[in-house]
């Protein structure tokens, strides 16, 4: 990409990072409004974890209850329970579980966001601010077509980390949703795309159809999400295992992709290489950053009853990726127009 481009695109790129950095700020200030029902569920509905002391333990609910329904709404009626909205703190509904074979009701009061929640729910919003400031300080620190991935990373990964303000309207929210889960998707392949180039565009990116390769798969995937999101009525335990399976999937796949496409350029790379071009730097932003991460993940899958203290701050550390990401690629850059 020539250097005239590059320079037209800082303009619109900076116009478009201050709307984003409004959406994280009405976000931010709609953390508080936020609500806990004080329980966690697999995925399809049945009750994994009961925090202690929260509004779930206080209604009677239990790990092992099946949620039927919600405030007289079935939980399979996903168009339902979108119209009617997030509670108030202090709102009262029923939920309605089946246990031991009998279906059983408890009026649940849900509460506000307690210190712990509030503080990793601002953590999340700060990363996602790191991811946009950052990406983009790379761009303009260091134009390239490299460094505009990374920004497109940031614009992609942003939004969604931020959250944004809560909307009344439940089409507003759906209409939301679905931009946040094609951002998030396409944020993925950006991801797989930059490690492909980064530090040197490996031998792939000759092929005339590794455009369809990385962002194919994520468009699919995007678009049939979407499809679900606005077309599906019941959110069956089939749709449930389904979508579960392909976000799996997916999430693993770029994963892997962008693991090998960084595997491949750090063994390629003589030592000193690596730390002139930032590699060890991103080697040691990713494992610091995601270990926590997976090992969590990893633990919820095997065993969700399991409640590892201090585990939903672990995650947190993400934010350290978009920091090495940028510091490496504006180091690699630099040290890539010396040597050339």
């Amino acid at each position: 990409m020539d250097t005239h481009t590059l320079t037209r695109l800082k303009t619109p790129l900076l116009a478009l990072s201050v709307m984003i950095l409004l959406w994280a700020m009405l976000g931010a200030l709609d953390v508080r409004n936020q609500t806990s029902a004080g329980y966690a569920t697999d995925g399809n509905n049945t009750i994994t974890q009961v925090i202690e002391g929260g509004p779930a333990e206080r209604a009677g609910l239990a790990v092992g209850d099946y949620i039927r329904s919600i405030g007289g709404i079935a939980i399979e009626d996903v168009r339902a329970i979108a119209a009617r909205g997030r509670p108030e703190i202090n709102e009262i509904r029923t939920i309605e579980v089946e246990r031991d074979g009998r279906t059983v009701s408890f009026e649940l009061s849900y509460a506000g966001l307690s210190d712990g929640s509030l503080l990793v729910a601002f953590g999340v919003i700060a990363i996602g601010v790191l991811f946009l400031v950052f990406g983009v300080w790379a761009f303009l620190a260091a134009p390239s077509a490299t460094t505009l991935l990374l920004a497109a990373l940031g614009v992609a990964f942003s939004p969604a980390f931020t959250v944004g303000p809560y909307f009344e309207s439940a089409t507003v929210r759906t209409a939301v949703g679905v931009v946040l889960l094609l951002l998030i998707t396409v944020g993925f392949a950006v991801l797989t795309h930059f490690l492909l180039v980064f530090p040197k565009a490996k031998p792939t990116l000759a092929r005339r159809s590794i455009a369809w390769l990385i962002y194919g798969p994520a468009a699919v995937v995007g678009l049939l999400a979407t499809w679900v999101l606005i077309v599906a009525t019941a959110a069956t335990s089939g749709v449930n295992v389904f979508l579960r399976v392909l976000f799996g999937l997916f999430v693993v796949g770029y994963f892997g992709a962008s693991l090998i496409a960084f595997a491949h350029g750090y063994v390629k790379a003589a030592p000193q290489a690596r730390a002139a071009r930032g590699l060890n730097l991103i080697l040691v932003g990713a494992v610091v950053g995601l270990a926590p991460s997976i090992a969590i993940s990893v633990v919820g899958l095997v065993a969700p009853q399991i409640v590892v203290p201090g585990a939903q701050f672990l995650p947190l550390g993400v934010g350290l990726l978009p920091v090495t990401f940028a510091i490496a690629a504006v180091k690699g850059e630099r040290t890539a127009q010396v040597s050339g």
